[in-house]
């Protein structure tokens, strides 16, 4: 997506999720996207509606009306939120365990650092944090990773699922990454992982 403005936003949102089928296959999965909450744990968004769809926790029929009513709201919400957040932050932060190995495979890139080697998922927020690995060992350090915000490295659609999420959207202000995107790494600090996370 180029040119990214409120209304470009809007209209992205609207075209790709404020659709039938779309919305049809959250209620089957009962889910806002595979890494995502589930839609039946919404109690708030149900409370929201509930003097016009009082049986929309249990009824298929009652839940596709509201979320067809709410979906182009959240659309035009998480239009809003994005643009507030292109104009007052300039970095994305991502929180990982990496080895020092791999903080070492990053930190002599000469160029710009591709994607895959750090991950998609990225934050607006500068006190994001991972979400614990299964395994863990000595020498991993607790990394939060910094760089430059280019709208041209953002997977606008996937970051739109997340965000669509109305649990985690907000909490988590999510920005993903295109996976075959380079990044302007900016600041790489590390930390010692606590001695109860180690696994190994």
């Amino acid at each position: 997506m180029q040119n990214i403005t409120k209304q470009t936003l809007i209209e992205f949102g609207l075209t790709h999720f404020a659709t039938a089928s779309y919305i049809d296959k959250i209620i089957k999965e009962d889910k806002f996207c595979q890494h995502g909450s589930w839609l039946s744990d919404c109690d708030e968004l149900f409370e929201n509606f509930e003097t016009k769809y009082p049986n929309a926790s249990n009824c298929k029929k009652e839940l596709k009306s509201l979320l067809t009513e709410w979906m182009p709201r959240r659309v035009n919400y998480i239009a809003n939120e994005i643009i507030d957040e292109l104009n007052h932050y300039k970095k994305l932060y991502r929180n990982l365990y990496l080895s020092k190995d791999k903080i070492n495979s990053i930190t002599n890139t000469k160029e710009r650092v591709p994607v895959e080697m750090v991950g998609v998922y990225w934050s607006s927020r500068n006190d994001t944090y991972s979400f614990s690995p299964k395994q863990i060992t000595e020498t991993d350090k607790d990394v939060l990773l910094t760089i430059e915000l280019e709208t041209i490295t953002v997977d606008w659609y996937e970051t739109f699922v997340s965000r669509i999420d109305f649990i985690n959207g907000d909490q988590e202000q999510e920005f993903r990454l295109l996976e075959d995107a380079s990044i302007n790494l900016l600041n790489l600090k590390t930390n010692e992982v606590p001695k109860h996370m180690l696994t190994n």
